[in-house]
């Protein structure tokens, strides 16, 4: 008898209902030991927090009271394949088929692979999901395009997308995961911010022995730090129309595609969110989409689509540097000076700094003004005619004042630029100030304070938008700060640069830190007359500026939730090394990969966990001299035949305590191996504490 179709709904009705209590292999449930071990960190820190943000259980969710279901959104999982190890690609599909959002469907487009391994993957997931049947069943949603000839990565892509019905498209490499929560923190993101069309996520690594590293944790959408490499990276979600219209990924940019595609969907001006999460891990392997091509030749390509995008930005360029700091994909640019610009210099205090106008270039004219910080904000260099206004502390200099001014002022002239501040850093290489954030409690922080200036991979030494720059070295254009002066009452005579960026920023312009414009304190970093956090609550609150977009939440350090002194975490990659820990060359390739196994035990979370609790063994007589009952206790082995080396290391681990009061006494039922009983006779002849007593016949 067939069911009616009433019937059908109400059992379609149930099944969505236990979703999330269904053990199989395509739902996202499965136990916390197995989650556990999928969130193994290196890092202590970085596996408390999988640990809090990542375990998933259902019966929770299902206690929670009903909210109104919102508008269901089908997501196209786009995964370009090219003999990708079938390990790697089944990990990647499962990984979307676990998701707790179930709206999804995975397009599959085989770059003519010629991989046995991976066209059999493909045949499997050909045969148990066939795509010519509903979306709507679960069990059937993944389609498998194949191409006839090699066309790449970006074509590749574009074909998925081709044959995707989702209304948003969600890029995913062949050998990479997806968290299972990832689809289900898009669909909240896209419910919040309805009229966006691009999300991106934070990030992790995973390493090809399967620990999760150097997490990613990103700032909101920057455009300045996204004009210095591709920060983005995964996870990036794109409304499907929004993808056709810019013309879906370019061939030409092969290996790059991903960065010339952001570019473009920002000079569109597209809004892009930022989900504070991290969603996607990117697998560690030798496997890739674009196997063979020249790193080099991948970077030249990121290069020029960065080019591209100064052109239809309307930017003069002098040049774009790449391989900044030996880092592959990271690129530096200087933006040409215009002809016939003036500058109005305000020196900040009284002390003679030896500014030369003629050092500076002969098409430039400047002027200078002096201002006592003692007094109230000069609000008359509003109606200066300069150009640019460069407000500088006397107390710093520059290392080259041509160079400084050539990198300040063409910047600070950039189209919805407000402010762009300096690096400062003191006579002993320390950073003052690189940039500032706000901290989520009411504090102004000059990020990276007391790092080493000199350190390479960092950073500090990447252009980048933030909430506010120090003023004791900052340049703003004469109109931007005439407006800004037009916009409220007169400055605060202490903080009027964190009043001028907070009038800026709510304004909807962009204050700017570069690391390329840098002056000397030339004290110490004691001797420095400004503090590394200050109290901004009132300016917060007067301009509604409670939030910095830049700083992501989860750098902070939560464990105490009252103090004002909290520290913000750098990513793993950016962590300062220990200075004692050398790499000698001259070591064996043995010796090397027994050094590489002691630092991954001493960095592995368990061991770091296990010295913190474990008793100091030193101190062990101490302890046992002061107890008033002192025990002897006989412990109790029963033997047959038992494996020779794993008895050794439990009569070794007895034998190693720290209490010593004790006797074993092995029980050997009848053993018939010559090299164990050999072994016996010979610990009991050797060894006080050990008797052994042997049986005739095994019992």
């Amino acid at each position: 008898m067939k069911k009616n179709k009433l019937t059908i709904k109400i059992s379609n009705r149930i099944k969505r209902w236990l979703h999330p209590l269904i053990l199989s292999e395509n739902q996202w449930l499965r136990p916390l030991s197995e989650q556990i071990e999928n969130l193994n960190a290196i890092d202590p820190d970085y596996f408390v927090w999988l640990v809090k943000h990542k375990l998933i259980d259902a019966l929770p969710r299902l206690m929670l009271p009903q909210t109104p279901r919102s508008k269901d959104i089908l997501f196209s999982v786009v995964i370009p394949v090219y003999n990708t190890p079938s390990e790697f690609l089944q990990k990647a599909v499962n990984s979307v088929i676990r998701q707790i959002y179930s709206e999804w469907e995975i397009v599959i487009c085989d770059d003519a692979s010629d991989s046995e391994e991976t066209l059999n993957c493909l045949e499997i997931f050909q045969k148990k999901y066939n795509y010519g049947k509903p979306v709507t069943n679960q069990n059937h949603r993944i389609k498998i395009i194949t191409n006839r000839h090699n066309k790449g990565i970006s074509e590749s892509t574009n074909t998925c997308v081709e044959h995707s019905n989702g209304d948003f498209i969600i890029f995913l490499d062949h050998d990479d995961e997806l968290y299972p929560d990832a689809l289900l923190k898009t669909k909240e993101a896209v419910d919040l911010h309805p009229h966006a069309k691009v999300f991106y996520s934070d990030e992790d690594y995973i390493s090809s022995d399967g620990y999760r590293h150097s997490y990613n944790f990103k700032p909101d959408f920057s455009p300045s730090f996204l004009e210095t490499h591709n920060y983005i990276l995964h996870m990036v979600c794109v409304k499907k129309d929004l993808f056709v219209k810019a013309g879906g990924l370019r061939k030409a940019f092969d290996g790059s595609q991903d960065y010339d595609f952001l570019l473009r969907l920002m000079d569109m001006g597209e809004k892009f969110v930022h989900i504070q999460d991290i969603l996607y891990s990117w697998r560690e392997n030798a496997t890739s989409m674009i196997g063979g091509m020249l790193k080099p030749e991948i970077f030249n390509r990121g290069k020029k689509s960065l080019q591209e995008h100064y052109i239809r930005s309307g930017d003069s360029v002098e040049y774009i540097k790449d391989n900044l700091d030996n880092i592959d994909g990271v690129y530096r640019t200087r933006f040409a000076m215009p002809e016939n610009i003036s500058v109005l210099v305000v020196k900040i205090g009284n002390r003679d700094f030896g500014f030369d106008p003629y050092e500076v270039g002969l098409s430039i004219n400047m002027e200078i003004i002096t201002w006592d910080p003692s007094y109230p904000f000069p609000v008359e260099i509003a109606d200066t005619h300069a150009d640019i206004v460069l407000f500088f502390d006397s107390m710093l200099v520059p290392h080259s004042w041509q160079e400084f001014v050539k990198e300040i002022v063409p910047l600070a002239l950039r189209k919805n630029i407000g402010a762009v501040g300096a690096l400062i850093y003191s006579g002993d290489d320390k950073i003052i100030a690189a940039g500032r954030s706000l901290m989520p409690w009411g504090a102004m922080r000059n990020d990276f304070w007391g790092y080493d200036a000199a350190e390479k991979n960092s950073p500090a030494k990447q252009t980048r938008d933030v909430i506010a720059v120090s003023g004791a070295a900052m340049a703003i254009s004469s109109e931007m700060l005439k407006s800004v002066l037009m916009k409220g009452d007169r400055l605060d005579k202490s903080m009027w640069d964190v009043e001028i960026a907070f009038r800026l920023h709510v304004s909807g312009y962009r204050v700017v830190f570069t690391p390329h414009a840098f002056v000397l304190f030339k004290g110490a970093l004691e001797q420095y007359h400004g503090s590394a956090m200050f109290d901004v609550r009132q300016i917060s609150e007067t301009y509604n500026v409670v939030k910095d977009p830049y700083l992501n939440i989860n750098l902070l350090d939560n464990t105490n939730a009252i103090r004002t002194d909290k520290k913000v975490t750098l990513p793993s990659q950016f962590k300062k090394r220990d200075e004692n820990i050398t790499k000698d060359e001259n070591l064996t390739e043995e010796d090397r990969k027994k050094r590489d196994q002691q630092d991954k035990k001493k960095n592995n979370f368990y061991h770091k966990w296990l010295a913190f609790y474990s008793p100091d063994l030193k101190k062990s007589p101490e302890r046992i001299s002061k107890l008033e009952y002192k025990p002897f206790i006989s412990i109790i082995l029963p033997t047959y035949n038992s494996e020779l080396f794993f008895f050794k290391k439990l009569l070794h681990s007895l034998q190693s305590q720290t209490y010593t009061n004790f006797e074993i006494c092995i029980s050997d039922d009848a053993s018939s191996e010559p090299l164990f009983m050999e072994f016996l006779k010979k610990i009991e002849s050797e060894t006080d504490n050990i008797c052994v007593i042997y049986s005739d016949k095994n019992s």
